[in-house]
């Protein structure tokens, strides 16, 4: 066991906080085969660290986006508009295929994102406890690193998430690329939003569909 594991351990023990999160995204992952370590860590990571990292200037976030959306192609069988992240559905993945084929406008889509990166993360509370998004990553991860040393789930096991704990702690576990069998199913298109600005969205396509509908 690794020292940053138990060094979570303590941690776990002294915030009193269940390890929820990563139960919650094992259970989601479980049932793709194209799931690697490198998907469940970015799945924990987006969780509790939220999207500020992908956010540099509103210019730039703005032209990123205009990139993809003019790529995208339609929406994939089955695949979702949202996705929550967490089992309190503050904050998850926004596809914007099924979202652009459904009228979604692109400027409510930034406008969303940009408010979803300043409300989120918000506060991570554990029993009264504040926990802040990095700490409340190191749990998560850890959690899953302890629960895949006892029994392996699908493609992801301890070997692996070893491997790739020992590449990112050196680096204060930095965001990551999902994997190369990940992006290959699922050619992932999404923005990472709050739970309310997502609800807007949704809300705006609702509306949408209700003006253009047949009289």
């Amino acid at each position: 066991m690794t020292s940053t594991i138990l060094a979570s351990l303590l941690l776990l023990c002294s915030l009193g906080q269940q390890p929820e999160l990563a139960d919650f995204a094992r259970d989601k992952l479980q049932g793709d085969d194209s799931v690697r370590v490198e998907d469940a860590y970015k799945w924990l990571h987006q969780a509790t660290r939220g999207n500020a990292h992908a956010i540099t200037d509103e210019k730039t976030v703005r032209e990123e986006l205009q990139r993809e959306w003019g790529s995208l192609g339609q929406p994939l069988p089955d695949e979702k508009l949202w996705e929550p992240l967490r089992q309190d559905e503050k904050v998850g993945r926004f596809n914007l295929r099924p979202f652009r084929a459904r009228g979604g406008k692109l400027e409510d889509l930034l406008a969303a994102f940009l408010q979803s990166a300043k409300d989120f993360p918000g506060d991570q509370t554990g029993k009264g406890f504040m926990v802040d998004d990095e700490a409340a990553f190191h749990i998560a991860w850890n959690t899953l690193g302890m629960s895949l040393d006892r029994k392996p789930v699908g493609n992801l096991n301890w070997p692996e998430w070893r491997r790739l704990d020992e590449e990112t702690d050196p680096k204060k576990y930095p965001a990551i690329h999902h994997s190369v069998t990940y992006e290959k199913k699922h050619q992932p298109a999404y923005r990472l939003l709050t739970h309310d600005e997502a609800e807007k969205l949704i809300k705006s396509l609702k509306q949408q569909a209700v003006k253009v509908a047949p009289s």
